[in-house]
């Protein structure tokens, strides 16, 4: 789910809303997942509320109306998995197959897949995802790839971390620019705390640029799917 940057400066104070969801067992799984922890965490990356799912992945939690909220999916087997959205100032349900975890074994497997990449053997959190321009393709009504797009991955003080991509028949790539044909991306080694993502791509003249804001937990993951390069108007 990605986050784009918005402005509230202006306003008002927050009162709590509710915010409701299913977590399901698997990205593009029909199943919710039971006795996963739905930990939300406010604006100022402080630890707000928590709640349990039910046994079929149903939860619902309070959060701060009108604010940026973050939450985080943990549980037996599962990497600690980070969403994060923004609520107004009415009671939230998030949308179907938004919300998901990622298991050890899917986190170990993503590592495998980025093999050749120095990075991917780092400790620590990991940002993921796929990203697409706003078109939509004729023949099969998904997203177009954004082949040429590249990512940027900071922390909180500004520290860049290397990304990792693929080549266009998803093999690990020591090096490279860019997404590719694959559209998949992966940075490794980030740290606990606030993360900014750049998804960025030139086209002639011009640089089109959206992001992403997560906070990252301690040895827990990001997905980004999808990510948007959002086209200018």
């Amino acid at each position: 789910m990605m986050l784009p940057l918005i402005a509230l400066a202006c306003l008002p104070e927050p009162t709590d809303v509710e915010l409701s969801g299913q977590v399901l067992t698997a990205q593009n799984s029909n199943e919710g997942a039971p006795d996963i922890t739905v930990t939300a965490f406010d604006a100022e990356m402080e630890q707000y509320s928590d709640a349990i799912t039910d046994s079929n992945g149903q939860f619902a939690t309070s959060v701060q109306s009108n604010r940026v909220y973050h939450l985080v999916l943990s549980g037996d087997g599962v990497t600690p998995t980070a969403f994060s959205g923004v609520v107004g100032s009415s009671d939230t349900s998030i949308g179907a197959d938004e919300l998901f975890i990622r298991s050890k074994t899917e986190t170990e497997a993503l590592r495998a897949t980025h093999s050749n990449c120095a990075a991917a053997d780092l400790d620590g959190g990991i940002v993921e995802g796929l990203i697409y321009f706003r078109l939509i393709n004729e023949q099969d009504e998904s997203f177009l790839i954004a082949e040429e797009a590249m990512v940027e991955v900071y922390d909180v003080n500004g520290t860049q971390y290397d990304t990792c991509y693929l080549d266009s028949d998803g093999v690990s790539l020591e090096s490279g620019t860019e997404v590719g044909a694959t559209g998949r991306f992966a940075a490794f080694g980030i740290p606990t705390g606030a993360i900014t993502v750049v998804f960025r791509q030139e086209i002639g003249a011009a640089v089109l640029e959206n992001y992403g804001f997560v906070y990252m937990p301690e040895d827990g993951i990001a997905p980004f799917h999808p990510a948007f390069v959002d086209l200018a108007g």
